[in-house]
């Protein structure tokens, strides 16, 4: 390093700094390891807009993390990135595809945090073996060549050209990840419905992005994985069940959007109910329950996402109480569906899945 009347700049081949050797409560000095990073993120590989800029901020403030986890262990290293988690997204995505000037970049995109929060759920998405292999390509992309000192390997890149060189390395479709957490101003938000003897998941995003990523939940403490399928998914457990979504903070995301199903007679019997189907999404079989508050005429109905009615269950006259459907797929494509409870009392709607 060059000594620097200044904290530290990101000189190619030898930083500035001036910090006095501060060291921070993870006990490493911040600017030093920081300016660093930029000698691969930022220097090797340097954005070709400012809009891109994450690159150089996102990741160099994500090896403070694992250079905390290296340092200090696992739980750490989760204190150190809910530490440094946005609390709201901002006007705009973390990597918009219209260029962006300097100053516009680091005012409006947070590229230090919320790029190092990206970096986090990536890591997440993938696991750690593809996660590590990725940024060891991203910085060196011949697996023959790695850590090279020539300066042969540096090179422009932006945020798609590092997804396309995602998806070679690591075999994963990583569109629906993209959109989201790199292309979409806000943050995801789950939708999780409890009901009697199931909760259902479901991905909230800014465009109606199918997203496939699973979330990690603990059911009366033990850990357990949602699978989301095009954004969506479940697990069998009862409606008195202590969950907790995400316990260590790995998705950058809202607040959940918690709803509360009525399987549990006991809570309600004023009204009719029409419960989530479960499992949900489904390959051949779900099962369809709802309630009725006194006898009455009642149907349920499968509509496509064009509100074109398909099938239609139990038309009749029937009694006060809880009744199942045993839905079977038969030659209904994969896709979205609706279901609807169409009674005396009114119609109640729902969202179904039939996947691969």
């Amino acid at each position: 390093w060059a000594h620097a009347p200044y904290w530290g700049m990101e000189h190619q081949s030898i930083i500035a700094y001036g910090h006095d050797f501060t060291t921070n409560e993870w006990g490493y000095d911040y600017i030093h390891l920081h300016e660093m990073a930029h000698e691969w993120w930022g220097n090797l590989l340097t954005a070709k807009n400012w809009a891109d800029v994450w690159i150089h901020e996102g990741i160099a403030t994500y090896t403070e993390a694992l250079y905390v986890e290296n340092l200090l262990g696992m739980e750490s290293y989760f204190e150190f990135m809910r530490n440094h988690q946005p609390y709201s997204p901002g006007p705009s995505p973390l990597a918009p595809y219209e260029e962006m000037t300097a100053s516009n970049a680091f005012d409006f995109l947070n590229p230090y945090n919320r790029g190092a929060s990206v970096m986090h759920t990536l890591r997440y998405h993938l696991g750690d073996d593809q996660f590590f292999e990725l940024l060891k390509r991203w910085a060196y992309p011949d697996p023959d060549d790695l850590g090279n000192e020539d300066g042969r390997q540096c090179r422009l890149v932006n945020t798609e050209d590092l997804k396309i060189q995602a998806e070679e390395v690591t075999g994963v479709d990583l569109d629906p990840f993209w959109s989201v957490f790199f292309r979409e101003a806000s943050f995801p938000q789950l939708r999780v419905t409890r009901e009697t003897e199931q909760t259902s998941f479901e991905w909230l995003t800014e465009q109606s992005v199918p997203l496939d990523l699973n979330v990690p939940i603990t059911i009366n403490g033990e850990e357990h994985t949602v699978e989301m399928v095009n954004g969506f998914g479940s697990i069998s457990m009862n409606f008195d069940d202590d969950l907790e979504i995400d316990p260590n903070d790995w998705i950058l995301m809202q607040d959940p959007e918690v709803v509360v199903g009525i399987g549990d007679l006991s809570i309600s019997e004023s009204n009719n109910q029409l419960m989530q189907n479960y499992p949900n999404p489904f390959l051949e079989n779900t099962i369809i329950e709802f309630y009725l508050s006194k006898s009455q005429n009642a149907k349920v109905c499968i509509f496509d996402q064009l509100g074109n009615q398909l099938i239609t269950f139990a038309n009749k006259y029937q009694a006060k109480g809880k009744h199942q459907i045993s839905f079977n797929k038969g030659k209904l494509p994969v896709g979205v569906y609706y279901y609807r409870l169409i009674s005396d009392e009114g119609i109640i709607t729902k969202k179904l899945q039939i996947v691969d």
